[in-house]
């Protein structure tokens, strides 16, 4: 398929979909911001790192972490923008809490719970957490798209074979992991992909011309962050990307070409933002699962608007040349008026427990090099 791939688009040449601009993260499961340091990740060791070596690493946070945080640590993550970030890993981290047969209310309740404590650490630290889901161990099902996007979630990020094997009795289309995101649900919730650090998966998503999104712990950034280092430099050798926040990649997701001061636009997302290049007048939006098919004239309409076309609400607006838009939930939900959900016993055990073992891993390493 590969070989096939490459052939068409040498053959379409400057006629073909233009590729998405490269664009990267590190993805980091489950620290927290309790310490300077989470098992083998210093913080400000992070950040040192990925200036002197060109990326940029999102923390996916546990919301039920976020009850303290270490305000130094806070504060690396606001002077820092550049370097790190932050996005939702779940809710209480329970293995498969992502992928269970929850009645609509229940799964609601759960994520509105995660919701109320993100937004409180936010209000306390300063520090923004974007709405993108990262599945905890990768146990994502496509019933829990409905609730995530009527919550406000923009995204899930889960790979490919995650996917498959949560939702095994999915009819996939042929096409899956081809394109940038899947549809998943009624409503188009989209999902994009994220990697192992095998060489060869980052590869495959470079050449696919999606974002390369590459998964790691915190025992992968032990003996001075060698092994990151390594793939940092393997990405910037191949694609020369710009590494960016998680929300940023997903707001981004989408192709395009230009037929005559028209700018045609396949989203693979529900919500967008394009930079406008001088004299554009039109954007053409063509039909996909996220967005329903639209010409925006970008002379004769208001910077800013919300339309219905064909029964799907768009909201739309221009400012310093870029175009955002976005397709909100036919029926969104506040998380302030959903039921809270019950916490149980286990869930603190657990993550508990998790974060002993990380820091207890780290600290029994260090100790036994010392001797």
């Amino acid at each position: 398929m590969a070989p096939l791939l490459h052939f068409l688009q040498e053959l379409l040449g400057a006629e073909g979909w233009k590729k998405a601009e490269p664009r990267a993260t590190f993805i980091i499961d489950d620290p927290n911001f309790h310490h300077r340091s989470y098992g083998y990740l210093d913080f400000a060791g992070l950040i040192k790192h990925a200036k002197a070596h060109n990326y940029h690493a999102t923390v996916a946070t546990v919301p039920l972490d976020t009850w303290y945080f270490n305000r130094k640590v806070a504060a690396m993550f606001l002077d820092h923008p550049q370097q790190v970030s932050v996005m939702m890993h779940g809710v209480n981290h329970l293995a498969d809490e992502l992928a269970r047969d929850y009645r609509k209310d229940e799964a609601l309740s759960l994520l509105a719970a995660g919701l109320r404590r993100i937004v409180a650490f936010e209000a306390e630290s300063g520090v923004k957490v974007d709405r993108i889901m990262a599945a905890p161990h990768g146990a994502f099902k496509e019933s829990i798209t409905e609730p995530l996007l009527r919550l406000g979630f923009e995204a899930g990020c889960v790979s490919i074979g995650s996917l498959t094997r949560w939702n095994a009795d999915k009819n996939w289309p042929a096409e899956l992991g081809m394109p940038m995101a899947q549809a998943l649900g009624h409503e188009a919730f989209p999902v994009f992909h994220r990697t192992s650090t095998s060489e060869t998966d980052i590869r495959l998503s470079a050449f696919l011309g999606h974002p390369v999104v590459i998964a790691t712990h915190h025992h992968d950034y032990m003996r001075n962050f060698a092994r990151i280092e390594s793939l940092a430099k393997m990405v910037n050798d191949i694609l020369s990307p710009r590494w960016m926040t998680i929300k940023d990649i997903s707001q981004t997701n989408y192709l395009c070409r230009v037929e005559n001061e028209v700018l045609c636009v396949t989203p693979y997302t529900r919500r967008l933002k394009i930079p406008l290049s001088p004299g554009t007048k039109t954007i053409q939006l063509l039909a996909s699962p996220f967005f329903p098919e639209a010409t925006i004239q970008l002379k004769e309409q208001p910077a800013k608007e919300t339309c219905c076309i064909a029964g799907v609400p768009l909201e739309y607006s221009v400012s310093n040349n870029i175009l955002e838009l976005y397709v909100p939930p036919k029926r969104p939900v506040d998380y302030e008026g959903v039921a809270p959900h019950p916490l149980g016993f286990w869930a603190v055990t657990r993550r508990l427990l998790a974060e002993g073992r990380d820091r207890a891993r780290a600290m029994l390493s260090f100790a036994t090099a010392e001797r």
